[in-house]
């Protein structure tokens, strides 16, 4: 196995681990300081925030080059900063820089944010009423559909390996679920 295999493992592994613990972690935050949905929001977004603009600051040359370059992105980066909040246009210039070169997909990237931001709320405002149980049985059938429309619309083909994979992966979880 390549050293993809295990940089796969890794990202999933982290996935699963900071998935697990913030729900959990969120849950306790509600049920301790009584904070609204909205606040958890704001205060999770700051922290997210703070890490990007960490992880990004060895790039600030190359971003900067970048706007050199194509000043047109500014404007797409001030109209993707404007909807999400100022504080996170920094962070989408640099996933900019990175993924998005194309007018195109600065637009998909624009909706996708209002999308996200609403999902945000919803997560939130499930941990708050339901507690990080319920949380994790709709992300995990979310996330089972999503695998299964995936395979199906796309036509993947699935060996009887990953076909066990995916049944002890997806049983894991939900026995994790039912049984927690």
């Amino acid at each position: 196995m390549g050293w993809y295999f295990y940089l796969g493992l890794v990202l999933v592994s982290g996935y699963a681990l900071t998935d697990a613990f913030t729900s959990n972690w969120q849950q306790k935050v509600f049920h301790e300081t009584k904070v609204s949905s909205f606040e958890m929001m704001q205060g999770t977004n700051a922290v997210t925030f703070a890490v990007s603009v960490i992880f990004a600051l060895p790039s600030i040359p190359e971003i900067l080059e970048f706007y050199v370059a194509h000043p047109l992105i500014i404007s797409h980066s001030l109209m993707v900063g404007l909807t999400a909040g100022f504080g996170n246009l920094y962070m989408y210039s640099f996933f900019a820089l990175q993924y998005l070169h194309k007018y195109f997909g600065f637009i998909c990237f624009f909706f996708f944010e209002k999308k996200k931001k609403k999902g945000q709320i919803l997560i939130y405002f499930t941990v708050e009423n339901f507690g990080a149980v319920k949380l994790a049985t709709v992300m995990t059938t979310r996330m089972v559909v999503s695998v299964l429309l995936s395979i199906i619309y796309y036509g993947h083909p699935v060996s009887m390996t990953g076909v066990l994979g995916m049944f002890i992966t997806f049983g894991g979880l939900f026995y994790g679920i039912l049984f927690k």
